[in-house]
């Protein structure tokens, strides 16, 4: 179930120095030490060494939170909480547009994607991965970051008046999923059921929205938010269901941990 409801949960962005502290504020602030190649800094985007170490620790922080038992193919984020990871930062002739990581303790490279101002890890591409293409040609290193891995600890997704508006369009679909359940042949077994619309980083445009009954029953419908002259509209997206919520724990800590850190809780009412 955790690898279903990481498709509309991405991964990371700028690490968030406090709830006053924007994410891009925080990504200026940083001062990590990096190493530039021959003096030179080639950076696409306005990406900067210190956008892109935050966005590292950022995704490391996530991974280690709500997957804390993960077998990540990519990185051994576990065997490396309190030690410190050298990275080196590649431009790509192929891809100029992304700055790619080559670390030590991997052979993937990890993707830096600028994004509307938020800088982000989007996951590593390997050459043997089909689905992702994996930058060709020559490249260029442009510094090389240290990041630390520390203990994890809840993420810090950020507030502004842009997201609170994308909460109410997710409010506004979970109300309108309400009614729906209520009005259905098994209304009796959804009154009262809790609603909780997961927290978000404000450059996802896929919100997570679960439902869990008082019988035990859960059922997650993320909702995608489409922002169009400033409004936000809502769209549907499939999701899937757990016939018992309590049952099983070993296999649900990723999705009761996000339940946890939800950003709105509301019931189901007539």
């Amino acid at each position: 179930m955790t690898n279903k409801l990481a498709v509309f949960l991405v991964v990371i962005i700028i690490l968030i120095g406090g709830c006053a502290m924007t994410q891009r504020e925080h990504a200026i602030s940083s001062s990590p030490s990096a190493e530039p190649e021959n003096g030179a800094r080639k950076f696409p985007h306005n990406i900067s060494a210190e956008h892109v170490k935050a966005a590292f620790e950022e995704y490391a922080n996530y991974r280690l939170w709500y997957y804390p038992d993960e077998h990540n193919p990519h990185i051994d984020l576990q065997s490396h909480i309190g030690k410190e990871i050298n990275a080196d930062m590649l431009v790509f002739e192929s891809d100029p547009d992304h700055i790619y990581l080559r670390t030590e303790a991997s052979e993937s490279l990890g993707i830096i994607v600028n994004k509307d101002g938020f800088v982000y890890l989007d996951g590593f591409v390997e050459p043997e991965n089909p689905n992702r293409l994996y930058p060709q040609g020559k490249h260029a290193k442009v510094a090389t970051i240290k990041v630390k891995i520390n203990e994890p600890r809840k993420p810090n997704y950020g507030t502004s008046p842009r997201k609170v508006n994308m909460i109410q369009a997710a409010e506004r679909y979970a109300e309108t999923l309400c009614k729906d359940f209520l009005s259905g042949e098994e209304s009796a077994l959804w009154e009262n059921a809790d609603n909780y619309i997961l927290d978000f980083y404000e450059y996802q445009d896929i919100i997570g929205i679960w439902w869990i009954r008082k019988d035990g029953y859960a059922s997650t419908t993320p909702v995608q938010i489409i922002e169009n002259n400033h409004a936000f509209q809502s769209h549907g997206i499939k999701g899937y269901s757990i016939a018992d919520f309590t049952k099983h724990d070993e296999l649900y800590t990723s999705e009761k941990r996000f339940i946890a850190d939800a950003v709105k809780r509301m019931a189901c009412r007539p």
